[in-house]
């Protein structure tokens, strides 16, 4: 099992709330601020409000996506599963017809003015799978999410805006993270951000997956998605993930008896 910050922690109990929200656009400012209080994050209040009662979700086909977690019955932790399992999910799936992860991590610019980044991870497949296109210049290339290729970036809308003036011209820019120079490809849609209600990315870099899904860069998954196939019931994504979990941990009994998947 991965270890999670408090942060971590927190974006457990959004998943829940945007789970609902994908099934219940219309549920009441009054919910969502228990839900806020709830799980101990008041602060975010107004971004959710912000983000589901003002701005529908606008994600395309957004009643066949699903959240993917690990639930241990017994204390109710609820868990994002790693990055080898959903992979496995990802590469051998019937009932989905597209597996999502995000991450995030905190990266330093370059001198002379160094500055933490917001960096978001994703697949190169995520923004077709929600149906959004980038504001600006292409999406990450499958090729991209090999690792050994040439680091790929996209801005951030509010940050393209803040840091560059929304410039046309930012593409093919260098933007150096961690002593890494990444290339600007492209612009994220305004609408990324509802998937990252408590804390926007400055920009986002694609997952690299190494064989088995054994290197993510190094980021753990904080949230997993997937889009069921037209026709697949939700019954039959959480036997089939339910599935693929059991064979990812055959030689750890133990762990099975405590931890079950949730598709919801």
């Amino acid at each position: 099992m991965s270890v999670h910050s408090t942060m971590d922690t927190l974006l457990q109990d959004l998943r829940f709330g945007l789970r609902s929200i994908f099934k219940r656009p219309g549920l009441t400012a009054a919910a969502l601020v228990t839900l806020a209080l709830g799980i101990g994050a008041t602060t975010a209040v107004y971004s959710i409000l912000n983000h589901v009662i003002l701005h529908p979700l606008p994600f395309q086909g957004e009643d066949r996506l699903v959240l993917l977690n690990e639930f241990e019955p017994g204390p109710g932790i609820h868990l994002v599963p790693n990055g080898e399992v959903l992979e496995r999910l990802r590469g051998t799936t019937r009932a989905f017809d597209a597996v999502e992860m995000i991450g995030h991590r905190s990266m330093q610019s370059r001198p002379p003015d160094p500055a933490n980044v917001k960096v978001g991870f994703m697949l190169p497949d995520l923004l077709s799978t929600l149906g959004l296109a980038p504001a600006l210049g292409r999406p990450f290339l499958p090729s991209e999410e090999v690792p050994g290729s040439p680091p790929a970036l996209l801005l951030g809308y509010g940050y393209w805006q803040q840091e560059f003036g929304g410039r046309a011209d930012v593409l093919g820019r260098t933007v150096t993270l961690n002593d890494t120079a990444y290339t600007v490809v492209g612009v994220a849609p305004r609408s990324l951000d509802y998937l990252t209600a408590f804390s926007t990315n400055d920009v986002w870099a694609p997952y690299q997956v190494g064989p088995n899904g054994s290197a993510y860069s190094e980021v753990a998954v904080s949230l997993a998605l997937a889009r069921l196939r037209a026709g697949a019931t939700l019954e039959q994504g959480r036997q089939e993930f339910q599935r693929v979990y059991e064979n990812a941990f055959s030689g750890d009994p133990s762990l099975l008896l405590r931890w079950r998947t949730e598709v919801i």
